[in-house]
Parts: structure tokens; C-alpha cells; sequence
């Protein structure tokens, strides 16, 4: 007895003779579990069979309508003093061939609700699904569900018979064997009241099945019919239940609480395990590589049953390591099993043996898709001497067949082989030599849907135009694998590097997208005759995506000064920006501000010049890098200036994800907020800030987002004391780094919290948090930022009283500052400092406070000039350093 069928036992004989409402009962068996009524229903036909409920004229559980169960049986107290023997329970009455269950069925309960409700009000039902599913146990399951509804249940396996003109014949002979009588006709009405006939493995007699199914049910009005068959029977009256695979755990960020054992797949894997070493606890190593074999499989059961079988041989971290050859690891099975389902290549070789020429060709040929299609990708690729038309319908008939698995859920059905059959189908394609053909079309198909997604969604990130690369990246991967590969097309492979490194980029995948540059980089080198924009390109994809893997540096610099030398050399105006904006992004990132002020200016002066042979889109470029620059350096007024000219612009817009990942305009905005800060109009930043924030977010891009995160989103209200809005942007850049496994963004995040720790007083906090994610900044190579982190960490060394330690953090963020000519925020360092020194030198600290005031006026920063004098004011200072009033 299962463990939910004694809770609701249980909950009856408490309460015999009295009404038990359905919904006392689920709470019961399921507490703090929705479930739907017909779980129920299950559990109590299985309770009736096990009581022998109905023999003899005995009642144990009775039904009352619209109200819920009561339990009528006698109950006899009895133990060891009372010296009574178990009563020997009755049989069942009603006629069966089920066969007696040797292992516990996992993760079936709502498939078998599911079907025994849909057969409450249909007389046909058909389970559908590829091979392996577990079909056949489910129809077993409800089979067993609705002994006590019917006077029998017949099990007809016609996996055996391979004559269409036998299946009658088979069907009779369940029959009479069951009911212990004669062969009859299924023209005659079968002898009991009711009944349910259980067809069982029907995909290769579909015609001859669907004929005796239509002639028995046509004249045996009580009897119903549940089919199993790897496509439907196409009968009247059919109801068609696709059954996929066992729940799986989702793919997540790692952060699910929820226990892997809740899901069926897992518990199937580990029960199997279990039985084949004699006892198995998976240990927390082993969780993830069971997950990953479960999503492989999808959750499969055969497949999992037949992985958990080799456990013995392999491990569980042996198996995680044969993964990708699926068919090695899954050759053994049981040898009671079918033939065809002792291993998954003979599961998959009966369901091949039953297709048509065409279709067998259009499996092998689909198979190169590594996940979803469409139907007219599937066509296009897969039809080469063969009409669209015939190929579309070989891929409708895959689906009937469940050798294909249809996804409806988006706005067009898309297609997609489940990775067993994927394994197995390009297997079959290597074997027709049709392999490095298919996947030349392949990369093909994917270059030209690269530049749809282009025309269609246009140069915006959006979350549509992000949604739409997402569906590509898998089949990018698998193209550029075979491109870069022995046998492949390295010329095509660069041009595909080249048209995905948006893709990349807008998705964040920066990591992965530098390997790909780097080998169409390689197969340029050995082209005398090579395009410069196309070695350009490459040299700024791969520029980016080192910056951001590695970080700013040499290497870095000497890939833009080939771009910039290459560029020189073509007099190419567009390719000469191109490579000023790599320059100035690798001089932005390396702290060099200075030089990066220079490369912007000679960015626009060009861009201005060459104004009618470039896109209008480089001017406006120009204004932002300008104003970025002049930022850094100190020059608010001057870039407030640039940036409102970049924002206002009306100019056409290139796409704001230029090679560096990241939404331009989103970022000019914050910065623009950073710069209005700085000139004394905090409520304007504040809420340009949060708007940068939202429409990031609301984009999609996470690189985007944690810039703006960065540059505005937490700094502004940091300095404005709005702790409570600079918390939650705090939470969201460090959600977004946790999921980002490469560039500053986790340094940034753990520095920001400990700013915001020092803004709430936790200075033990903010000291570790600051000094941890100032070492991993040091470890990105990136230097930005780090000034600012510093003189936080100096004040909260100074409040702890670590006086030397604070006092040398502020002089390592001087030093930084007077060697790269960052200035924005020189007039709050030099606070900062006099602040130190007043415990020691109240003189030297009011001089240090008038010389950061006159730099704060000289270049209009009105928010440090305005902290200067509230400081000046609290160290109550005179010019020779005397608390004001004191009399000389």
C-alpha cells in the first residue's frame, strides 16, 4: 500500500461511519499540495482492490454522492494479547491478466489521473509517445486504477505479431483466456457488462488495430479501449494522449532550493540505482551529475533505467563522464525485457524500421538541428533533390510517429528531436555520407536567418531581438564546431563568426565568443588577399571579449593597434572609427583617461570630417565617447555638454550594441545622471538614475543593465543617503553577477555593498567587503572604479580606528589618480584625506579642504564643493587651523 493510500485509510477509520469530505481527504494524503480530484479518485479504487472492497457482499469504503467517502467496514482492535490472526483477504472479482508489478512505478500519479479521467468520458484512448517513455506502464497503472470499475481488464500485447492479419485473432484470444471462454467474434457483443481492453504496443498494425478497435467497441457498447502506440491509431472517436518524459529538474542559476528527489526522473534514477548496488544515498557530489544525465535523457524512463543499470560498472562519476556517448552507455538491459527494449539502440532501431525511405532520409537529415526548428527551416534544410512539400509531410508524419516532438507553446509550432533520437538519427546520417553536406546547409540556413533577425527586428536590443538570437545559439555552436572543424568550411565559419557577434554580445556570452574569434582570426591569417573590414571586425570582436575574459591589457592593445594599422592602410574612413573605438574602449577599461580623452576627440574630429561618406550614427558616437572622457577627467561641464548632444540627437541610430555588448544610449544616460549629480542637481540624477535602471531591465541585456548599475545606478544614490534605493540596486548587480561568469561585475557588486555597509555604519562589514572585492578587481585587471572604492575603505578605516591603513588607501587612490588623470571625484579623495589628517594636522587638513574646494569650483562640481564646506563646517576650522571663536 502506498504511502498516500494509507493516509487517506487512515483518515477514514478515524472517523468510521461518518462522512469524509474529498477535500479533508487530499489534505490528508497531499498537505499543502494542490492536486486535482481525480488523484484522489485513484487512490481510493486502489484502497477498494486492496480491502477486496465489493467480495461477498462486503462495503468498506462507500462513495456519497457530492459529499465524500465513508468508511462501513467493522473494525476489529487486535495485538499480541489478544492472540488473533490476520483475516486472509478475498480476491478480486473482477476478470484480469495484468501482470503483478515487480518494481514500483515513479512519477506517474497525474498521467494515470489524467487517463482515467479522460476514459470516464471517452471509449477510445490512445497513449502516444516515442519509445522508451513508459507507455506501456502507464497503461498498466490505470489498467490496475480501474479494476474495481469494470468487470474486467484485458492486456492484448501485440508486440510480438507481425502479420496485420493476426491482430484480431490476438485480441480474441486475451479475451477468451481471461474471461475463461470460448473464441468469439469481435462482431459479438462481449459477454460481461463492462470492460476495459488494453491494446498495447500498436505503432507497426495501425490500420488492422484501428479496424478490430472500431468493430469491438461498435459492438460492445460498455467496453472501452486504451491503445498504446508510438503514433495514433487514427479510429473514430480517438482521444490522443501524448506522454512525454518524467519531471526533470529545471535548468537554473543554482540558486533552487527545491530538493532534486522531489523530482521523478532523479527518484527513478536513484531507486534503480539502489536496486542494482543494494542500497544507494546519493551524495551531494553525485546530485549533479544524476541531474545532468536526467535532462540529457529528458527524463526518459528506459533511458535512466538502463543508466542507472551500469552504475555498478562506471559509478555515478563514471557515467557523468560518458554523457556524450549515449548509446556506449546505454547497451545493457534487462533480459526479460522485449528485444526492443533491452537497449535504447534496439528501441530505436524497431521505431526506424517502420518508417518510409523519405522519412528515415528526413530523420537523418533534421538531425544536424541541435534543438528547436521550424518547420520550414526542417524543410528547407532537409530538402535537397526531394520537394518541400514531400519533406514537409515526412516531418508531420515524425510527428506522428513521436519520433519528432512538436512544441506548441510559441506563437509558430517549432520542432525538435528529444537528444536519444538526435544521437541515433545523425548516426545514421554519417552512415549515408550525408553528414558534412547537411551540416554545410546547416551553418548556411543559420547566416541567412542571422540577417532576417537583422532586417526584421531591427539595430535596437530589445526583448524581442534578444529572444530571437537566443533561439540561435545552440545551432551557432554546433556551425561554427564543425565550420572550424577537419572537415569543415573555414570560410564560411569566419563570415558566421562575424554575423553572430551580436548574437554574443546582446546575449553576454562573451566568453564563449571569444574562442570562436580566435579560430576565424587564425584561418584569416594564412589569406594574403584578405578583406580589411572582415579582419577588422574580427580584431574588434575579439578585442571586446578580451577585455572582458582577461581583462584590459598588452594583448589587448596590441589587437587594436593591428585594427588601427590595417585601418590606416585601407583609408576606409567607417574601419579608421572602428578601430579609434576600440582604442579608446581598451584606454576607458585600463584606466587610461587621459589618452582615452585624446582618442575621443580624434574619433569625433574624423567623424565630423568624414561626415558624408560614414553613417550619421558615428558622430553621435563621438559626442558620447567625448563626454565619457571628459567625465573621467574632471571636465562635468564639458561632458554634461557632450552627452545631452548624444542623447538629443536625431541623427538614425546605429545599433546601441556596438561589439563592446552593451546598450550605448542606456549607458550615455547614466553617465549623463552621474554628471547632473556632480553639478548639484541630485533629484535630477536620482530620478534619471532609476530610469536608466528600468528601461535597462525592462531590455533584457544584462551586461546593459549592469553598467547602468554601475556608472549611475548605485553610485548616485549612494552620495544622495539613498541607502534604501541604493540597497536594492545592490541586490540586482550582484544577482546579475552571480550569473556572470566572466569581467569586473562580481568585484563591483562586493565593492558596492560594502559601500553600502559604511553608509549604515557596519564598518567591520564594509571593511572586509571592500577589501575582498578590491582584491578580485585587482585579479580582473580592471581599474575603474577602484579610486572611488578606496576612499570609502579609507573613511572606514579611519572610523575603526586603523589610522595608517586608511591613511595609505587614500594615498594609493591619489597616486592612481595623478597617473591615469582621473579627476571627477579628485575634489572628494582630497576630502577625504583632510579628514584623516585632522586628528594629526588641522592645518594641513584646511588646506588640503581649500585646495578641493577650488578644484570643485574650477571645474563646476557642486556636489564635492558643497561636501568640502559641510566638512570645513563640522571640523569647525579657521585658516591657521583653529576652532573658530578661539582667540589667537
Amino acid at each position: 500500500m502506498g504511502g498516500r493510500a494509507l493516509e487517506i485509510l487512515i483518515a477514514l477509520v478515524e472517523r468510521a461511519g461518518e462522512v469524509v469530505s474529498k477535500q479533508d481527504l487530499i489534505a490528508s494524503a497531499w498537505p499543502k499540495v494542490f492536486v486535482e480530484e481525480a488523484n484522489l479518485r485513484v487512490q481510493v479504487t486502489a484502497l477498494r482492490r486492496i480491502l477486496g472492497d465489493g467480495n461477498d457482499g462486503q462495503a468498506f469504503i462507500q462513495n456519497v454522492a457530492r459529499q465524500g467517502y465513508v468508511f462501513s467496514g467493522r473494525i476489529q482492535f487486535s495485538g499480541s494479547e489478544t492472540g488473533g490472526d490476520a483475516q486472509e483477504q478475498p480476491g478480486l472479482s473482477t476478470f484480469h491478466n495484468l501482470p503483478s508489478p515487480l518494481q514500483s512505478v515513479i512519477g506517474r500519479e497525474t498521467v494515470v489521473a489524467q487517463l482515467v479521467m479522460h476514459l470516464a468520458g471517452r471509449r477510445l484512448v490512445t497513449i502516444a509517445g516515442t519509445g522508451g517513455v513508459g507507455k506501456t506502464t502507464a497503461a498498466i497503472e490505470v489498467g490496475r486504477a480501474l479494476l474495481h470499475e469494470h468487470d474486467a481488464v484485458i492486456v492484448v500485447d501485440l508486440a510480438r505479431v507481425t502479420d496485420a492479419s493476426h491482430v484480431a485473432s490476438t485480441i480474441k484470444a486475451a479475451i477468451s483466456s481471461t474471461l475463461m471462454i470460448q473464441q468469439q467474434p469481435l462482431s459479438e457483443p462481449l459477454p460481461i457488462p463492462s470492460s476495459l481492453i488494453i491494446l498495447d504496443n500498436c505503432e507497426h498494425l495501425l490500420k488492422a488495430t484501428a479496424e478490430a478497435a472500431e468493430e469491438l467497441l461498435r459492438n460492445s457498447p460498455e467496453a472501452k479501449i486504451l491503445a498504446t502506440s508510438r503514433e495514433p491509431l487514427r479510429a473514430a472517436g480517438e482521444l490522443v494522449f501524448r506522454l512525454s518524459g518524467l519531471k526533470v529538474p529545471p535548468v537554473d542559476d543554482g540558486s533552487s532550493l527545491v530538493d532534486p528527489l522531489s523530482f521523478a526522473a532523479v527518484r527513478l534514477f536513484v531507486e534503480r540505482a539502489a536496486s542494482v548496488l543494494g542500497n544507494y544515498v546519493p551524495q551531494p557530489p553525485d546530485i549533479p551529475i544524476i541531474i545532468e544525465l536526467c535532462r540529457r535523457f529528458e527524463g526518459m524512463p528506459l533511458a535512466i533505467e538502463l543508466a542507472a543499470g551500469r552504475v555498478d560498472a562506471y559509478g555515478i562519476k563514471g557515467l557523468g563522464q560518458r554523457l556524450d556517448d549515449a548509446f556506449q552507455l546505454l547497451t545493457t538491459g534487462r533480459r526479460t525485457a522485449l528485444p526492443r527494449h533491452q537497449t535504447l539502440q534496439a528501441t530505436l532501431n524497431w521505431s526506424f524500421d517502420q518508417l518510409s525511405d523519405s522519412e528515415k532520409t528526413t530523420l537523418a537529415r533534421i538531425s544536424v538541428f541541435p534543438g528547436l526548428f521550424s518547420l520550414d527551416a526542417g524543410a528547407e534544410l532537409a530538402s535537397i533533390a526531394e520537394p518541400i512539400w514531400s519533406t514537409t509531410d515526412d516531418i508531420a508524419s515524425l510527428v506522428m510517429k513521436s519520433l519528432v516532438n512538436a512544441d506548441f507553446t510559441q506563437e509558430m509550432p517549432h520542432y525538435r528531436l528529444l537528444e536519444t533520437t538526435r544521437v541515433y538519427a545523425r548516426a545514421k546520417l554519417r552512415k549515408r555520407g550525408e553528414f558534412d553536406r547537411l551540416s554545410k546547409r546547416h551553418a548556411i540556413l543559420v547566416q541567412a536567418r542571422l540577417e532576417k533577425i537583422g532586417r526584421d527586428k531591427g539595430h535596437t536590443a530589445s526583448p524581442d531581438r534578444i529572444s530571437a538570437f537566443a533561439t540561435l545559439v545552440d545551432d551557432l555552436r554546433v556551425c561554427l564546431a564543425w565550420c572550424f572543424g577537419p572537415n569543415g568550411d573555414t570560410e564560411l565559419g569566419v563570415e558566421l563568426a562575424i554575423a553572430s557577434s551580436t548574437v554574443w554580445f546582446e546575449l553576454s556570452l562573451v566568453s564563449e565568443a571569444r574562442i570562436y574569434f580566435e579560430q576565424a582570426i587564425a584561418a584569416l591569417e594564412p589569406t594574403s588577399q584578405t578583406d580589411p573590414a572582415r579582419v577588422i571586425s574580427l580584431l574588434s570582436s575579439l578585442g571586446t571579449a578580451l577585455i572582458y575574459t582577461i581583462g584590459p591589457g598588452p594583448e589587448v592593445d596590441r589587437l587594436w593597434a593591428k585594427a588601427a594599422r590595417i585601418a590606416e592602410a585601407s583609408g576606409d574612413p567607417s574601419l579608421m572609427l572602428d578601430a579609434f573605438y576600440g582604442t579608446w574602449l581598451s584606454e576607458i577599461a585600463g584606466g587610461e583617461y587621459r589618452r582615452s580623452l585624446a582618442t575621443a576627440e580624434t574619433f569625433r574630429v574624423l567623424a565630423h570630417a568624414k561626415a558624408e561618406n560614414i553613417p550619421g550614427a558615428a558622430v553621435r558616437i563621438g559626442d558620447r565617447l567625448l563626454g565619457v572622457s571628459r567625465l573621467y577627467v574632471g571636465q562635468v561641464s564639458g561632458a554634461c555638454e557632450s552627452l545631452e548632444a548624444y542623447i538629443d540627437s536625431q541623427s538614425p541610430p546605429l545599433s546601441p550594441i556596438v561589439r563592446m555588448q552593451y546598450d550605448q544610449s542606456a549607458s550615455a544616460r547614466a553617465y549623463h545622471a552621474m554628471t547632473m549629480w556632480l553639478l548639484g542637481r541630485q533629484d535630477a540624477a536620482l530620478a534619471s538614475a532609476a530610469s536608466c535602471v528600468e528601461d535597462a531591465r525592462l531590455r533584457g541585456h544584462t551586461t546593459s543593465l549592469s553598467l547602468v548599475l554601475v556608472e549611475a545606478g548605485c553610485p548616485v544614490p549612494y552620495y544622495s543617503g539613498a541607502l534604501d534605493i541604493m540597497e536594492e540596486r545592490v541586490d540586482l548587480l550582484q544577482s546579475i553577477a552571480g550569473r556572470q561568469t566572466f569581467g569586473p561585475w562580481r568585484a563591483w557588486g562586493g565593492c558596492f555593498r560594502g559601500a553600502l555597509s559604511f553608509g549604515r555604519g557596519r564598518l567591520e562589514a564594509a571593511i572586509e567587503q571592500l577589501s575582498i572585492g578590491l582584491e578580485e578587481l585587482t585579479r580582473t585587471r580592471w581599474p575603474v572604479r577602484r579610486t572611488f572604492f578606496l576612499s570609502i575603505l579609507a573613511q572606514a578605516l579611519n572610523s575603526h580606528g586603523r589610522f595608517d591603513e586608511g591613511g595609505r588607501c587614500i594615498e594609493d587612490a591619489l597616486a592612481m589618480c595623478a597617473a591615469s588623470g582621473e579627476a571627477w571625484h579628485l575634489p572628494e579623495l582630497l576630502r577625504v584625506k583632510a579628514e584623516l589628517l585632522h586628528r594629526v594636522s588641522p592645518e594641513a587638513a584646511f588646506t588640503l579642504l581649500q585646495q578641493a574646494k577650488l578644484i570643485a569650483q574650477q571645474n563646476m562640481m557642486v556636489a564635492w564643493q558643497t561636501r568640502c564646506e559641510e566638512t570645513t563646517s563640522l571640523m569647525s576650522l579657521t585658516p591657521e587651523g583653529r576652532p573658530a571663536g578661539q582667540v589667537p
